[in-house]
């Protein structure tokens, strides 16, 4: 089998790119999954997830996603909608059939896996055949398991868990929450800021909910991020905000201190100085919510999960023999150094633009389609860099306003 582009995952970025591609080249794409579907991660994800961003900022250039209003009421009211999760799936799995596979130059081959580069060519294997192909690649293999995606449903907890701990993630949360007196929510991330919102939304009351957070994130302040003519001022005036905050700062904690004062940065206690970026976005409606939980175990990890006790690395806590726990510490992102997005025949698809994914996958499959020489490419696409430490802001601002002065010489 001959192709062009070598896609290894349909998840949102593989058909980001091949969608990009196929508005910009005549090139011919074969996409690479082991599930029997579209939609990678977002088969796993829980039944009230949301994108954390505007609903047209994500997915495939070609179709919008979502139907461009503003909530008018709820936590988010005044802000444009943000898809849900069984929205994105129905996004993606319409764009593959409608989009990709209509046009002919698509080839999709699911329930299978990617076995690696052997002397020039590419091997796939089926998983339900036993049977293995190669496949002739005349311009890139392109890598979108960069990220290592993790959901709750995929991961493997750290903590042991005896066999009869009422323990839960959050997809299947709706199911096993009837009949508890209390629920204990393990993790610190934004899966865990969700699932305490759903829990106060589903008449859990917050002094019945225990958070065990051992780290506070700084989060952004979803009002900065908004689409339209008046988000755009709004965005305007944040670029100006992190000029002036990383001017006048002389160290990390004052300028998270001086956007947060700017209202570009939101945390939930104001007096815990949180230690974590993830880049996870928020809205002042949310936070409020969050506030109330007031039964917050901080600066300890569980180490084991028990029936009616959870054990730290220094001690344990009692809670009620029906009390539930929901285990939040899956990781969305395994942060890794950066690493050249165009090299060797091999586009590995990263975070080009601050916190624009989809954006910056569309950006590369362009890049790709009209440019030519390697270094070049890699001047117009660098990977912007992704830690939790929030000392890492300092580089990704770096990166991000390097990259736009060199977009703004290129009319392309």
């Amino acid at each position: 089998m001959e192709t062009d582009y070598l896609i290894v995952g349909a998840g949102a970025q593989g058909r980001i790119f091949a969608d990009e591609l196929l508005a910009h080249t005549d090139a011919h794409i074969t996409l690479v999954d082991r599930r029997d579907h579209v939609g990678g991660h977002w088969n796993d994800a829980y039944s009230f997830v949301r994108l954390h961003q505007p609903s047209v900022y994500y997915g495939m250039g070609s179709q919008p996603l979502g139907r461009d209003r503003i909530e008018t009421d709820g936590v988010n009211a005044g802000l444009f909608e943000q898809a849900t999760g069984h929205e994105v799936l129905e996004h993606f799995q319409n764009g593959m059939q409608d989009r990709l596979l209509s046009s002919g130059r698509v080839t999709f081959l699911s329930g299978h896996e990617y076995g690696g580069d052997w002397v020039g060519e590419h091997v796939v294997r089926s998983l339900s055949a036993d049977k293995e192909q190669r496949i002739k690649t005349k311009n890139a293999l392109v890598d979108t398991t960069w990220f290592n995606v993790q959901t709750p449903e995929t991961h493997t907890p750290r903590f042991s868990i005896d066999e009869d701990a009422p323990l839960t993630t959050p997809a299947r949360l709706p199911l096993d929450l009837p009949g508890h007196e209390k629920v204990v929510v393990i993790g610190g991330g934004k899966t865990s800021m969700d699932v305490v919102i759903w829990l106060t939304e589903n008449g859990i009351a917050p002094d019945d909910i225990c958070w065990i957070r051992p780290r506070d994130s700084w989060l952004l302040n979803r009002e900065a991020a908004q689409p339209g003519d008046a988000g755009y001022l709004r965005m305007v005036r944040s670029q100006l905000n992190r000029m002036e905050a990383s001017a006048q700062a002389t160290t990390v904690e004052e300028l998270y201190l001086l956007m947060e004062q700017r209202g570009e940065f939101l945390r939930i206690d104001p007096n815990e100085v949180p230690t974590m970026n993830h880049g996870a976005t928020i809205s002042r409606g949310e936070i409020d919510v969050l506030a109330r939980v007031r039964d917050v175990v901080r600066h300890q990890r569980v180490q084991a999960v028990s029936r009616g006790c959870l054990t730290f690395d220094k001690g344990d806590r009692h809670f009620p023999e029906n009390t539930l726990f929901v285990d939040c510490t899956a990781k969305a992102f395994h942060y890794r150094p950066p690493e050249p997005v165009f090299k060797d025949k091999t586009i590995t698809l990263q975070i080009i633009r601050d916190g624009l994914i989809s954006f910056s996958v569309a950006a590369i499959a362009y890049i790709e389609a009209n440019y030519t020489d390697e270094q070049r490419k890699n001047a117009l696409a660098v990977p912007v860099p992704y830690e939790e430490d929030p000392a890492s802001l300092i580089k990704r601002y770096k990166v991000d306003m390097t990259v736009q002065g060199v977009w703004a010489k290129e009319k392309a």
